[in-house]
């Protein structure tokens, strides 16, 4: 008598799949079985081995389709998957029935090409905590069959899941509906590989993934790396379009690290440590044209550090100021022609829209839908089509970081906490753009003539900056708090 069950179920924070198989093998920890061995003479039982196996079989790509919308885990996977690349159409082409796109097409060996797939694409790997080998089982809704064998894997849907061949996977499920509305099977066979007890998911994940070099960004989010940064920017309007991953829309995380390091005191000091009446101020390592690399490498270090360390990381520290740092950006971006109209040394005559920069910059409009005009859309913003958002002007991110950064010299850490906060209680917002009216002109002008790019890159650019915002603290520390 068979059993009955769903081909896939939830219970609590484990995802149980399960998938008809003919074949199947399995293989131990092969360093773990030496021991064994020595040990006890025998080999292991499937019930009574703790250590890591690893099962191999062939299912039909067709019983991967469990439901519209119904996906395997997957957040372990480190890359999100593009299924419209050359790549992805090749793994499509070569898994479609020879009956329905490519009419009569056959491998050299004169196969259809499909039943080729098993053996030329990698497959399917998961990562679980249990499988159960079940026998004489029918789904709910398929009473008329039974299937002699079926493998029930259970997989923790955080921890867990499809680590590798994540397009397949998804190209299959695009095939499989592509089919079922024009009345046709998907027969192709694929490699399900299923390792269970794992020991390291992420180092997996990352040794796995190598056809096309997985970004060092999405191994860092695969291992938690930026659980902290995410806690961190969680009230920002852009945080949800932050891409950790990749292939992921939206603004890479690397972009965001790299302009929070500008004010990264423990990475980058103020001033140079030197007996002078005007201490020199200290071009930040992280500026413009560095090493995402880099910028990634030791954000990774100062998570690890703290936690080996059990002490807040200096991006915990942040927390005070970093919707101000943010707001800053924002600000210099849309309100960068205001503020030279207005500053500019005075000039009432002053006119951003004339500046051969802007003219270079110059778009073509979009037009609102309550039918004001603009250029460019603010970098973090929610990403909506709303006025808030809007900007009149095409403002390049190498105008706005040289900027920003010299604000780096007006923080100070707390001597008790350690966390940052602004010179004297300094109402940052208050004050931002007669600060930045300091050095607008000059700004302007270098990147008419040299270009934003050249401006951001120049040493010279950031020494007299922060030179600026250095004196104006100076100023501000014998005058007291405004």
């Amino acid at each position: 008598m068979s059993v009955r069950i769903d081909r896939y179920e939830k219970k609590g924070n484990v995802f149980i799949f399960r998938v008809p198989f003919s074949q199947l093998t399995f293989a131990y920890d092969p360093h773990r079985l030496e021991e064994h061995l020595l040990s006890e003479g025998s080999f292991p039982t499937l019930e009574s081995w703790e250590h890591t196996v690893l099962y191999t079989t062939f299912i039909s790509a067709r019983d991967l389709f469990i439901g519209k919308d119904i996906l395997l885990p997957m957040k372990k996977n480190p890359r999100n998957q593009n299924t419209k690349s050359s790549v992805s159409n090749n793994i499509a082409g070569s898994l479609i029935n020879d009956d329905l796109d490519n009419e009569g097409d056959k491998s050299v060996v004169g196969y259809p090409i499909y039943e080729s797939f098993y053996i030329n694409n990698r497959g399917i790997a998961l990562v679980a905590h249990k499988v159960v080998q079940l026998h004489e089982v029918s789904f709910w809704g398929e009473e008329d069959k039974i299937y002699k064998d079926v493998l029930e894997i259970h997989m923790d849907e955080d921890k867990e899941g499809n680590i590798d061949g994540g397009h397949t996977y998804k190209i299959i499920l695009e095939q499989a509906q592509r089919m079922a509305k024009k009345e046709k099977t998907l027969n192709a066979f694929v490699r399900l590989e299923i390792n269970v007890n794992m020991r390291d998911i992420t180092t997996f994940a990352a040794a796995r993934n190598t056809n096309a070099a997985v970004k060092e960004a999405s191994i860092m989010n695969s291992r938690g790396e930026f659980d902290t940064l995410k806690i961190l920017l969680q009230d920002q309007p852009f945080c949800s379009k932050i891409a950790y991953r990749q292939n992921d829309k939206g603004i890479p995380v690397e972009n965001i690290i790299e302009y929070i390091e500008l004010f990264n005191l423990k990475k980058s000091p103020q001033y140079v440590q030197e007996d002078s009446l005007v201490p020199s101020p200290i071009v930040p390592r992280q500026k413009w044209g560095a090493s995402k690399k880099e910028i990634l490498k030791f954000y990774s270090d100062e998570i690890n550090n703290s936690v080996v360390e059990e002490r807040p990381s200096e991006y915990d520290l942040m927390k005070p100021v970093i919707n101000d740092l943010f707001w800053l950006y924002t600000e210099i971006e849309k309100n960068i022609h205001n503020i030279y109209n207005k500053h500019a040394n005075g000039k009432r005559n002053a006119n951003f829209a004339a500046l051969s920069y802007v003219v270079r910059n110059d778009t073509k409009e979009k037009v609102l839908s309550n039918g004001k005009k603009y250029r460019q859309l603010t970098t973090y913003g929610d990403g909506e089509l709303k006025e808030e958002n809007a900007m009149p002007y095409v403002v390049d991110k190498g105008l706005v970081v040289p900027i920003a950064g010299m604000f780096r010299m007006l923080l100070e850490k707390d001597s008790e906490t350690e966390e940052y906060q602004w010179f004297k209680g300094l109402n940052i917002r208050e004050y931002a753009w007669e600060f930045i009216g300091i050095i607008v002109e000059d700004a302007m002008k270098t990147v008419a003539e040299e270009g934003p790019d050249n401006y951001a890159k120049s040493k010279k650019t950031w020494q007299t900056n922060l030179l600026q915002m250095s004196q104006l603290r100076m100023q501000l520390s014998t005058i007291g708090n405004r």
